[in-house]
């Protein structure tokens, strides 16, 4: 990559763990093989596929040169983000210019994103990053307007039942009060808001058994508060 843009999104450049010393690793990414300089004190020390490559005593531990076709360059810059740990924001995107609320977290586009950090994450073996984006989506879950108004949005609550199956599916659940607000939120905001997300459910092929059971549950209460109400 080049350019300031391509500099700006590449925010783990800016840290102290970065600037401290002249990176020692370089990184040959996707099918165009970009290169991307690290350190292999902070990439090892976190990462157990990085930590065996560089310690091997094979050809990558000695030219300190790893070759990674099968990753998307975005997706790890977002990964080397959070090895530099780089403040948590944008979490999904490099690009600081997008607003990250959960209407977008959890938009189509963004679930399969989601979709690929976490892949990037188990594919690299570094462990106990998911949590960071969990609690995110968690946060938002629980703020006073999780979403912008649902009328004029296209199809949204499509997003939230994959999103939601996507997350389960990595062994991370969301907690009950978090998801009986969005979905309260949902149902106040439209009377179609059940119907849609019952259809989209139904619609999961092998949905995750313990995500299904919470958001049926969540959907539940919500259903009763707002006939409390």
């Amino acid at each position: 990559m080049s350019g300031n843009q391509d500099l700006e999104r590449m925010l783990f450049k800016k840290t102290p763990l970065y600037l401290y010393s002249e990176p020692d690793v370089t990184l040959i990414v996707g099918s165009q093989k970009e290169e991307m300089e690290v350190h292999e004190s902070v990439v090892a020390v976190y990462s157990d596929f990085f930590k065996a490559a560089l310690r091997s005593g094979l050809k990558e531990s000695y030219e300190k040169r790893i070759e990674l076709p099968e990753i998307n360059p975005d997706i790890l810059i977002v990964i080397l983000n959070w090895l530099y740990r780089v403040p948590l924001t944008p979490l999904f995107n490099p690009d600081l210019d997008t607003p990250e609320t959960l209407a977008t977290a959890l938009s189509l586009p963004m679930v399969e994103k989601l979709n690929s950090i976490l892949r990037t994450f188990d594919f690299l073996q570094i462990k106990n990053a998911e949590v960071h984006y969990i609690r995110f989506l968690e946060d938002k879950m629980r703020g006073p307007k999780p979403l912008p108004d649902v009328h004029g949005m296209f199809s949204p609550r499509v997003s939230i039942i994959k999103g939601l199956d996507s997350v389960y599916r990595y062994g991370y659940c969301i907690k009950a009060d978090s998801l009986r607000n969005l979905f309260g939120a949902l149902v106040k905001q439209s009377s179609f808001a059940i119907i849609w997300l019952k259809e989209d459910l139904a619609g999961l092929q092998e949905p995750d058994a313990m995500c299904l059971r919470d958001i049926c549950a969540a959907l539940l209460d919500s259903i009763g508060e707002g006939r409390k109400g």
